[in-house]
């Protein structure tokens, strides 16, 4: 016998809510641990566009290099004292350094700003390769203790060295660990040097393999600069943990940098917002005038005058 139909629905609503909780969880699971999605697309855009087309580039293995000054590049708007404020520099310091400049007036676009006649060891060993980014400190005292002889100087705590002197990056380095330093594996440079390739005419290249200075190796460039990419807009992490970090920054008011210009989205929007207020005063000013409606004319005075036959005072002629 069937159950009465008020328990039918309570059945089926039941089975229902018990679907929808468990597709629910599912989800977020998914959305929690996965990290493949729209990110790849970006990334994969972003990579064609840095790299035009390349996809394989030979490196030389520097073992030295000649320190030149510190700079940073100039954008509409800046001046060297905005600039002090951005890098935490004494304006007197940049009026030294720039001695072309004055201290308010407006830098072209494409110019670049000396703010340190040397660089620090943390950079070298960053824009060189011998440390990733969140490891510079580690690769400051790789270099200061393959440079020992050398007299550092000192700026807000951290070693520099004046432009013009040497200095050592390595003696050797690791198959491996180059990898690493690209955010890429040892299996994906073996894949740009199979046998045969220059870097690996007999056959004999492995993950340990040293390269010593004036080596020539072929790298990989796409998937090491989908690598950097993925890594400085955060898509290298799942997807619960991007949209966190989305909504801790959106409430900070801290929207990252921009695609092309690599400068805050959020100075964009500054610099646009006024002239998007003037606009939209505009159209509400226009909107105002062609939308309202027309005044309302005053009744006729000779309808005024005459009185309706309805009227009680009226009289109606027979």
């Amino acid at each position: 016998m069937p159950p009465p139909p008020h328990k039918m629905r309570r059945l089926i609503a039941r089975r229902l809510l018990i679907a929808l909780l468990s597709l629910w969880v599912a989800l977020s699971i998914v959305f929690l641990t996965v990290d493949v999605g729209a990110g790849d697309f970006v990334s994969a855009k972003l990579t064609n566009l840095e790299n035009q087309g390349a996809q394989i580039q030979p490196l030389e293995l520097l073992g030295s290099v000649t320190v030149t000054q510190t700079t940073v590049p100039t954008h509409p708007g800046k001046t060297l004292r905005s600039i002090a404020a951005e890098q935490d520099i004494s304006l007197d310091a940049l009026l030294e350094y720039n001695p072309d400049r004055s201290a308010d007036e407006p830098l072209p676009f494409g110019g670049r700003v000396v703010t340190l006649q040397g660089q620090r060891l943390s950079d070298l060993s960053v824009e060189h390769r011998v440390a990733l980014p969140e490891e510079a400190e580690q690769g400051a005292d790789i270099l200061r203790n393959l440079n020992h002889d050398l007299e550092l100087r000192q700026i807000d705590g951290e070693p520099w060295v004046p432009a013009g002197i040497t200095v050592k990056l390595r003696d050797h380095v690791a198959v491996a660990e180059l990898a690493r330093v690209h955010r890429i594996t040892a299996a994906d440079i073996l894949e740009a040097n199979l046998p045969g390739a220059p870097a690996n005419v007999d056959g004999n290249l492995s993950a340990q393999t040293l390269l010593y200075p004036g080596d020539w190796i072929a790298i990989p460039l796409s998937k090491v600069t989908s690598a950097h990419i993925r890594h400085r807009l955060g898509l290298n992490r799942s997807l619960g943990a991007q949209y966190g970090s989305f909504l801790w920054d959106a409430v900070r008011f801290k929207f990252g940098a921009s695609f092309q210009t690599q400068q805050s989205a959020l100075s964009h929007v500054a610099n646009a917002l006024p002239r998007t207020v003037q606009l939209n005063l505009y159209a509400l000013a226009i909107a105002l005038i062609v939308g309202a409606p027309p005044a309302s004319s005053p009744p006729c005075a000779a309808s005024a005058r005459s009185p309706s036959p309805y009227h009680p005072s009226g009289s109606s002629t027979s």
